[in-house]
């Protein structure tokens, strides 16, 4: 199995977020518009119990393949897009939430198929979230609804070349916690019944192995981690190694702690208030990787704590910024600190560490064989490597290496997508070198 240049090389992140509005819009979002300034796209693949992605495994279950008023294909476009300029694809997952009970708003398609996996109390009432959507939630400690979440990730990957899976609504609401009885688990491993297995006593071995050991407090806990790492374990099955991260607040922080240090996860995704009320120092013992959400649920600094975000920047693995926020980002930076937003609230990435991503892939990809029999990349390769560290004075030779490097592209990896995809990431991160020296 092909493992993930993702996992492989974990330069900063910044990814753009493509909403699920977005994908079912008239007019989806130009990539091309923000080409040299993210390299991630994180997009929504599963929202309030509907897929964004076209999945054969939601119609095993008798389930719409497809949110509605979403063309089909929206999402393979939106990839195609993604691959095509180099971006990395992180899909983001809100795993438990299962869609809404009042109108306006989507009905959860559970409340006619399958409505035994939702949350109830100990009176077997449906339990609903006390606001305008009414949104209801699967119930993790169900089995059932480990298989199906579980192979729905395995169909995602399967299909899609994903990096990264962001998972969202991983846990109840707490005023949930307090009404639901105490969940009852079986102790055989979580197995999906639906979806294509490769190797079922392979994948088993891989659930009962260490991390997979850990033991949780309570049995809703147990069931919280179980789900985590059948989502991790069938994602793996497609065909990269992607990431795990869980998105978490303050409130559920200690939860989430217990997950990444027992290595269920890689990283997490937190907004800046999270931040500031867990703590720099907290995050620095953190054995993951951090991204900042400036989109999905973005949550600016008080003034009192404001100026710790620095501390933060530093932290960063990545960055998840809005389409938008990206596209007037030069012009954010023109801007004084009188006239509007401060460009300091959009981190940046590290100079030095594109820098040595890029000469991480070049030196990768010449042991690659669709590129070792090719002196013109060889060539290309050499005199990039030469440059120790770029400074103002390379802009003019970087920029001319770009345009040599998009003939190359063209040239030698139509029909490998490994090479295609790092040689993407590397001119992708050259724009970003680029850009930096033309606009500073």
């Amino acid at each position: 199995m092909e493992s993930s240049a993702f996992t492989k090389f974990r330069p900063p992140a910044r990814a753009v977020y493509v909403t699920a509005e977005q994908l079912q819009g008239n007019n989806p979002p130009a990539l091309s518009e923000v080409s040299g300034v993210a390299n991630v796209v994180l997009v929504d693949a599963y929202k309030e119990g509907f897929t964004y992605f076209p999945s054969a495994v939601r119609e095993n279950y008798g389930l719409s393949p497809l949110a509605p008023r979403l063309d089909p294909y929206a999402w393979e476009d939106l990839v195609a897009e993604a691959l095509d300029q180099g971006f990395a694809i992180a899909a983001r997952l809100e795993l438990l939430s299962a869609g809404n009970t009042h109108a306006p708003f989507c009905r959860s398609p559970f409340l006619r198929r399958h409505r035994n996996w939702l949350v109830t109390s100990a009176q077997k009432r449906l339990l609903a979230a006390a606001d305008e959507r009414g949104t209801v939630w699967l119930a993790p400690w169900n089995r059932e609804v480990r298989d199906y979440l579980g192979a729905l990730v395995a169909d995602l990957c399967q299909a899609y070349p994903v990096d990264a899976i962001i998972c969202d609504g991983w846990q109840l609401p707490g005023a949930f916690e307090a009404e639901i009885p105490t969940p009852t688990l079986e102790d055989s491993v979580d197995l999906p019944s639906q979806g294509a297995l490769r190797d079922k006593s392979e994948l088993e071995k891989e659930l009962r192995e260490r991390p997979y050991a850990a033991v949780f407090t309570t049995s809703y806990e147990e069931s919280l981690a179980r789900l985590i790492r059948a989502v991790r374990a069938r994602a793996r099955r497609g065909t990269r190694m992607p990431l795990t991260l869980v998105t978490s607040d303050t409130v559920m922080w200690p939860r989430t702690l217990r997950l990444l240090k027992e290595g269920l996860v890689e990283g997490l995704l937190i907004n800046h208030l999270t931040a500031s009320e867990v703590g720099s120092d907290t995050l620095l013992e953190t054995p993951a990787l951090v991204w900042f959400d400036e989109a999905i649920t973005p949550q600016p600094l008080s003034c009192e704590s404001a100026g710790t975000r620095s501390d933060f920047q530093l932290l960063a693995s990545g960055t998840v910024v809005s389409l938008d926020e990206l596209v007037n980002h030069k012009a954010l930076l023109k801007e004084s600190d009188a006239g509007g937003r401060s460009s300091e609230q959009l981190p940046e990435l590290s100079l030095a560490c594109c820098w040595e991503t890029i000469t991480d892939h070049l030196r990768y990809l010449a042991t690659l064989p669709t590129l070792t029999t090719s002196p013109i990349f060889s060539d290309w390769a050499q005199r990039i490597l030469k440059i120790s560290a770029p400074t103002r004075s390379h802009a003019s030779e970087l920029e001319k290496s770009l345009g040599e490097l998009t003939r190359i592209c063209k040239a030698a990896v139509a029909d490998d997508t490994t090479t295609a995809y790092l040689l993407g990431r590397v001119r992708n991160y050259l724009h970003l070198i680029i850009n930096y020296y033309l606009n500073a």
